[in-house]
């Protein structure tokens, strides 16, 4: 994880405890609308946090999986992150022009998705 990123964590982090804090002290005073809505930010917060933890653990998988030696490839370098995810994917046309939802014939990933009616008459 990168300088940043874990900056970033920890400023969110920070800002979910104040935020909490605050979330309490208004439920304690018996204000209730407010605290609930300091807690709703609260969790917009939490949610940023858990994003940035998913972000952060794809871009490791993807700098783990990219084979190809570039000399100033960062582990966030969304390139990697979209080869990475075209890799997974079938390259038959019918497949690209479904949407996913059908394999070629001769394709050897059509066994993967589920049966479907064939075409024709």
């Amino acid at each position: 994880m990168t300088r940043t990123a874990r900056t970033l964590l920890l400023l969110y982090l920070s800002a979910f405890g104040c935020l909490t804090c605050l979330a309490a002290t208004e439920m304690a005073r018996g204000s209730t609308t407010r605290g609930i809505t300091v807690y709703a930010a609260a969790l917009a917060v939490l949610a940023a946090t858990g994003r940035e933890v998913h972000h952060q653990g794809l871009a490791q998988m993807t700098a783990i999986r990219d084979r190809r030696p570039r000399p100033h490839a960062f582990p966030s370098d969304l390139g990697a992150l979209v080869r990475a995810d075209l890799a997974g994917n079938c390259g038959c046309a019918r497949w690209w022009a479904t949407v996913g939802a059908d394999h070629d014939r001769t394709c050897p990933h059509r066994a993967r998705t589920a049966p479907r009616h064939e075409e024709g008459g």
